[in-house]
C-alpha cells in the first residue's frame, strides 16, 4: 500500500469511528469530543494496530441501514482461505449476499486486506446515506 492510500482510508476509517477533522495551518488533526490533545495523520494507525482495526470491525457487524421500504440492512466481516470480504443481508431475506471482497495473497497479508476492505466498505456506505 502507498502511503497516501494509508493516509487517507486511515482518514476514512477515523471519521467513521467518529473523530472529527480540523484544519489548522493547513494542516488536518482528528479529534474527539472529550479529546485534549489532536492527532494528525500520521498518527492514526488504523492499517497496523489490530487494536484500533477490531473495534471497526465490531462497530460495522453492528450496524443496521434502513431502507425506503422499511426493511433493514446487516453486514459482517467474513475472513476465509484467500479473501476477506464484507457480505449484507436484507432483512427479509435470509441469504448473506457478497458486497465487497479484497483477495488475500503474497502482496497483502490478512491485517492489510482487513483494512482495504473496511475502507472500501466506508466508501460504499458514504453513499447510502
Amino acid at each position: 500500500m502507498q502511503e497516501q492510500e494509508i493516509i487517507e482510508g486511515n482518514a476514512i476509517i477515523a471519521v467513521f469511528d467518529n473523530y472529527n477533522i480540523e484544519y489548522v495551518n493547513g494542516k488536518r488533526y482528528f479529534t474527539l469530543d472529550d479529546m485534549v490533545e489532536a492527532l494528525c495523520d500520521e498518527e492514526l494507525h488504523y492499517h497496523s494496530s489490530w487494536d484500533l482495526l477490531m473495534p471497526i470491525v465490531e462497530k460495522i457487524e453492528n450496524l443496521k441501514l434502513s431502507t425506503e421500504t422499511g426493511d433493514n440492512i446487516y453486514f459482517r466481516l467474513v475472513i476465509i482461505e484467500n479473501e476477506v470480504r464484507i457480505d449484507k443481508r436484507n432483512s427479509r431475506l435470509a441469504i448473506w449476499e457478497n458486497l465487497i471482497d479484497i483477495p488475500i495473497d503474497i502482496r497483502r497479508h490478512k491485517k492489510q486486506a482487513i483494512w482495504l476492505v473496511i475502507v472500501e466498505f466506508l466508501k460504499w456506505l458514504k453513499y447510502q446515506k
